[in-house]
């Protein structure tokens, strides 16, 4: 739990001592290649591929952007629709018991709602995972967001709790979203996953 509030304030000093404006532009690119909607999930991965370039290497540029865009367009959009459906099924269960009561339905509805968040944990961990892995396949990518999730449970939680809050306040107040709040959080998705990288990699030379 610790650890994800660390990683989350080092993610928040990041942006101002790291290029912030590459926060500024990207975000902005991201705005608007997103808004036919149906390019979303491909302007986040490239969005994702940005900010992971920014912590990993001296510098980035737009052509960054454009290029992830099209080179993870298909992974991001069923990617995209695997969300879609995950999000759908839950809450279509949950409408559709919405009425029932007793001890099975309510483990049903933790099962949904456990779904859902551990779900949103691998979006969290999934595309800095590719960039990291030589397997460039979405199913290994999720295979092993999934195992990052579960394996770090208080962590994944406390960036899951401290990005809702940091997405509530920028849909409160709108104007972040659009300069700032996307690059922010794939900043933080790239910062969590190198941070549980370094740690297993210790561990591993630490037992060698």
């Amino acid at each position: 739990m610790w650890d994800g509030l660390r990683v989350f304030w080092h993610s928040l000093s990041q942006s101002a001592a790291r290029g912030g404006y590459v926060y500024v532009w990207a975000n902005l690119a991201w705005v608007l290649w997103s808004l036919p909607l149906v390019t979303l999930p491909a302007s986040t991965a490239a969005l994702m591929r940005v900010m992971y370039d920014l912590q990993t290497g001296p510098t980035c540029q737009f052509e960054g952007f454009t290029d992830a865009f099209r080179r993870y367009f298909w992974r991001a959009t069923a990617l995209g629709a695997l969300t879609v459906g995950v999000v759908g099924i839950a809450a279509h269960n949950w409408h559709a018991y919405r009425d029932e009561t007793g001890l099975f339905v309510d483990l049903l509805r933790g099962v949904w709602a456990a779904a859902v968040v551990i779900w949103t944990g691998m979006l969290l961990y999934v595309w800095p995972l590719l960039f990291e892995q030589e397997d460039q396949r979405l199913v290994t990518g999720l295979r092993n967001a999934l195992v990052m999730a579960v394996s770090n449970p208080g962590f994944t939680f406390a960036l899951l709790i401290a990005a809702a809050l940091i997405g509530v306040v920028s849909t409160v107040l709108v104007f972040p979203w659009i300069f700032i709040t996307a690059s922010w959080m794939a900043a933080l998705s790239s910062t969590a996953v190198l941070d549980r990288l370094a740690r297993y990699r210790r561990s591993m030379h630490g037992d060698a």
